[in-house]
Order: structure tokens, then sequence, then C-alpha cells
């Protein structure tokens, strides 16, 4: 797949080496508007988004000269440190996967997200309102998918059951594609409210792109992207309340600590839960959530959950290699766990859970970098909206640490970090926040130095 992508990369190597010179900002921001629309192209056997063929051209060519000066501030950045390691750990788990091959291919373009989407853009994002640039350009991008998904669930009177397939051929399914506008849901709606304090005056613009994003989200009929949604919303009241990252890490640990306590009791509570997610209603499929008695949809999360686990219980340190758990989990169901929608011929997908996936085919040493990736990031992100030097690091890192939050909540109930749409603007949101906080450090830096030689 990465071959045949570098095969046409190649093919419009000069064409791009003369836009890239002269016409260096067109091209990013046309990159930006085609994430969204990025289809699938179909060669052979293989994939490949017109999106990741794109990202090549980042590799190859950097599109912004103010990029190789700048590597030695990102490449010392915690966040950079993490992304090293856990390239490093793709290798060494593709050194010992079940299927190298497979494993291979998933590390090389897992990889090029990193570099391509995360250390060749925080040099970009320095320039802050090339961040706000790429939100926009995104959300522009998703308005045709918004009309074809408008336009197809029409003629079924939007009925929830024909979702998944109202946004094909531009994500795979609807929940994807919630996934996705629940990312930029939250980072529109803070760069509008908050828009004087960002020199913004587009404030009719930015209404109608709040407003895209936020009929994608309810539109997208996915209870995983309503919940990750509603999560982000509650921590942002939290947050304006004057809650600390310490704080929520407080919370996590009591949560998990009396749901483990009083598991037993709450799962017989839980299995009263009849709700069905096939059901028209919104608060039938919320309710839905916790139905693990007769919800196949969750019963089957469920047998995924567990095969993974079994997974990391045979090979714990490095796992059964990058892209492998589909091809490799059938053997670790069981039987009592099966649904009617279970297989055993590696055809259906993931496990349904970003971290498990990570534990699954990476082993601990995968699963904790990425832990600590998340936790790094949010932290960064409490600590960018209390401690920046500006109300724009502020908002921005705000608008950016509840678009994560999103894809965090997400991740417990699906794995789409695989994918270019999800994948690449996890990581370049990750390098607006790293942009967000070197420029930061910096500005400390200089009003050190201002005040030392006002003190002399």
């Amino acid at each position: 797949m990465v071959f045949l992508a570098g095969l046409i990369s190649l093919a419009f190597l000069p064409w791009l080496a003369e836009l890239t010179l002269f016409r260096k900002t067109i091209l990013l921001l046309a990159w930006w508007v085609l994430i969204p629309l990025s289809i699938p192209l179909v060669i052979g056997e293989s994939k490949i988004a017109l999106a990741e063929v794109l990202l090549l051209f980042w590799i190859v060519i950097p599109v912004w000269r103010g990029v190789p000066g700048s590597f030695g501030k990102v490449l010392k950045h915690p966040v950079s440190i993490l992304l090293a390691i856990e390239i490093t750990i793709f290798f060494l788990s593709t050194l010992t996967s079940s299927m190298t091959a497979v494993s291979a291919k998933r590390a090389v373009l897992h990889n090029m997200f990193i570099v391509g989407a995360y250390f060749l853009f925080v040099p970009i994002f320095m320039e802050t309102r090339n961040i706000l640039k790429m939100g926009y350009l995104f959300s522009i991008g998703l308005i045709p998918v918004l009309i074809a998904g408008f336009t197809f669930m029409a003629r079924f009177h939007f009925n929830s059951e024909v979702a998944p397939a109202a946004t094909r051929p531009f994500f795979a399914d609807h929940t994807e594609f919630g996934a996705f506008t629940a990312i930029l849901f939250p980072f529109l709606f803070i760069s509008w409210k908050y828009s004087r304090h960002l020199s913004l005056h587009l404030h009719l613009w930015q209404k109608l792109l709040v407003t895209v994003s936020l009929v994608g989200v309810i539109f997208s009929f996915s209870r995983a992207v309503w919940l990750s949604a509603a999560a982000a919303g509650v921590l942002y009241i939290l947050i304006l309340l004057g809650m600390r990252f310490r704080h929520l890490l407080i919370a996590l640990l009591i949560s998990g600590t009396i749901l483990y306590q009083y598991s037993e009791p709450l799962y017989q509570v839980v299995l009263q839960n009849e709700a069905n997610s096939s059901k028209q209603e919104v608060l039938e499929q919320l309710k839905s959530v916790g139905n693990v008695k007769t919800d196949v949809s969750n019963l089957e999360r469920i047998n995924r959950w567990k095969s993974a686990i079994r997974m990391f219980e045979e090979k714990p340190l490095f796992g059964f290699g990058p892209g492998t758990y589909q091809f490799q989990y059938a053997p670790f169901q069981e039987l009592r766990d099966k649904t009617v929608i279970s297989t055993n011929f590696g055809d259906a997908g993931n496990a349904h859970n970003e971290y498990l996936m990570y534990l699954s085919e990476t082993g601990i040493f995968g699963f904790l970098t990425f832990i600590s990736l998340c936790l790094y990031l949010t932290w960064l992100g409490f600590h960018l909206f209390r401690k920046g030097r500006t109300k724009a690091t502020q908002y921005l890192a705000l608008g950016i640490l509840l678009g994560l939050t999103t894809l965090f909540i997400h991740s417990l109930f699906n794995s789409f970090l695989e994918t270019d749409k999800i994948g690449l603007t996890f990581y370049l949101f990750s390098a607006g926040l790293v942009a967000l906080d070197i420029n930061n450090r910096h500005e400390n830096v200089d009003q050190s130095i201002h005040l030392k030689r006002t003190e002399e």
C-alpha cells in the first residue's frame, strides 16, 4: 500500500516541486480540506486514501521553510519523546510479530502519520493562526459530506438504521464520521465563543461551521459519539468552575476504585437494562449503552475486549504485532462470549477499544506509552489554559483539549487511529498543542530576559 503511494508521489513529484516552491500555502490548505473528503483508492488488493498519498508529500518535500530550523525545539518536547518511543516500540513489535508483513505495513503507515502529521506540523503551527485555519478547513471539507449524507438519509425519512451507509464513500461508516465531527465541534465552538480573544471577526462564518459540526454529531446516530461529545461538554463546565488536571486524575482514580469494589452489585443492576440500540428513540439508544444482557452490539464489544486481554496474556511484552488483531483474535474467543455476529474468519474488524488494541498488538510497553501520551496531552491542555501567556493560547489549548477528550472517550468503544481521518486529526491536534506550548515557553523566556534587563 505504502509502496503504491510512493509511486504515485514520485509520479507527481515534478509538479509538486513547482507547486511547493510557489504555492506552498495553497497546497497546505487544500490538504486540510481534502482530509474529510478523502476517498480510498483501490489498486489491486490494496487500498490507500488520497490523504495518505498527499501525506507523503510533506515527508518528501517539507512545505514550510521554517520546518528544518525548528526541529531542535520539537524533538526535545515530551510529546515528541513519547512518540519517538512509540515508533521504536512499533518497530520492535513488528520484529516479533505473528504476521510480519501485516505489521510492517501497519507500522510504516502509523509512523508516517506521526512524522508527517506531527513532527512536520509543529513548526507550521507555531504560527498560531494556522491552527485555526486547519479547524476551519476541516469543517469546510465536511460540508459536502454532510450534504451527501443528508440527501441519502432523506430518501429513507432519516431512519437511523441507514446511517452507517449515509457518509460513504468518504467515511467507512457513521461512527467514524461522528468521531471526526465530535473532535471538531468543541474546537470550533471555543474559537467562536472566544473569537474576540483570537482576533477573529468572522462571526457569521464561524456560526455556520459550528452548526455544521454540531449537526454532524447529532445525525451520526452513534451512541459513542454522543457520549464523547457530552463528556467534553461536562469537562468544559468543570474547567470553567476551576477543575485542575490533578482533580480530574483523582476523580478518575476514585471512580475506578468504586467500580472495581462494587463491580458485582453494579453488574446485577446493569443486567436489568434491556434498552435496545436499534430503536429510533434517542433516549432509548443512550440507555442501551448499559445493556450487556440483550444488546448484540454491546455483547460483541465485550467479546472483542476479552479476546484482546487474552491475547495480551499470551504475548504481554510486544503483543502480536501492529495490525494483527483482526487476524489473530478468533481463537481467543470463548463460546460463552460469542454472539450472533461473531466470526472466526478474521474479517470483523478491530477490538473496538483503542487502548486494548495497543495492549494486544504492541504489548504492555506500547499500551503504557499510549496511555502516557494521552495523559500528558490532557495535562498540557489544562496547563496551557491556566498558564498561557496570551488569551489566544489559553482558548486554543482549551479547544484542542476538549476535541482530544472526545477522542479519548470514544476510544473506549472504537478504534479509529489507524484510519486517515481520525489518525491524522489526532496527530495534527497534538502538533497544535505542542506548538502552543513551545511558543508559550519562548514567551516566558523572553519575559524573564526583559525583567532581568529591567532590574539591571
